[in-house]
């Protein structure tokens, strides 16, 4: 996902145009012209600011209740937005990652030197799981997604803060693959802290995705989301409690990571 890919989507959800939008960012149009055409990167002075006015026009263009519904062909992995200000940083989120992916193409178009980036809270790492699986499920559409996941689904902090993920199903689906990864032993203490509709939980699940469950001996507390050969999220907690999510896309560390997943 590129700021123009971003920018034009929100652009035509927002039903909002190019000139309007520069007006509001005082900017040229020109100059919003060329993001978008991607003759131009926001430059790294400007990330800052141009996310913050950018989250705050479209924000206030499209946020109502259950808006999320609008965001589904850009970010088929979403939440449910509680507030405007929720919606707000969640674009917020999604121009800066746009932003680094523009920088980070420029610098390094072959990807063997990307740099590890860490997110931490539970509304930032909702927002980055959100916004970079939606980015790779909507790149090489015609080619298989192939996820293993040690996050915990039915019982256990994980499960509480990804059960307010929603997955909303795009006109063209691409084929998921989604092998879910458990260790037996963690779910009698990770149920006594949450519990969620196994059910509906599965249910959903199998509407996007191929699920194959596999029995592992892993460390519950440390999961990851690995999506073979594009990324891994490393999901930890800090001394205090904090939540922090780790995302590495370096080939030769997520090279490391498959093998010893496999």
């Amino acid at each position: 996902m590129n700021t123009g890919e971003l920018l034009t989507s929100l652009l035509d959800i927002a039903d909002l145009k190019q000139k309007s939008f520069a007006e509001s960012m005082y900017a040229s149009p020109s100059k919003i012209s060329k993001i978008i055409n991607g003759k131009l990167a926001v430059s790294t002075a400007e990330a800052k600011s141009f996310s913050e006015q950018a989250a705050r026009i479209f924000a206030d263009e499209l946020y109502e209740d259950n808006c999320y519904f609008k965001f589904r062909e850009i970010f088929p992995v979403i939440l449910d937005f509680s507030s405007w200000h929720d919606l707000n940083d969640f674009l917020y989120s999604a121009f800066q990652y746009s932003i680094e992916q523009d920088r980070e193409a420029d610098e390094d178009p072959t990807g063997t030197s990307h740099k590890n980036k860490y997110y931490s809270g539970n509304k930032q790492i909702l927002y980055m799981y959100c916004i970079i699986l939606s980015d790779y499920v909507k790149r090489d559409i015609d080619e298989p997604l192939v996820l293993y996941s040690a996050l915990q689904r039915f019982f256990g902090y994980y499960a509480n803060l990804m059960n307010k993920v929603i997955i909303l199903l795009p006109e063209k689906q691409r084929e998921i693959r989604l092998n879910q990864l458990y260790n037996p032993g963690d779910l009698n203490s990770a149920s006594s802290e949450y519990r969620s509709d196994i059910l509906m939980t599965l249910f959903k699940t199998e509407l996007f995705a191929d699920l194959y469950r596999w029995e592992l001996t892993i460390d519950a507390s440390k999961p990851f989301l690995l999506a073979e050969d594009k990324f891994i999220m490393l999901f930890d907690k800090q001394i205090d409690g904090t939540p922090q999510l780790a995302l590495i896309r370096n080939p030769s560390e997520l090279d490391h990571f498959n093998q010893l997943i496999m």
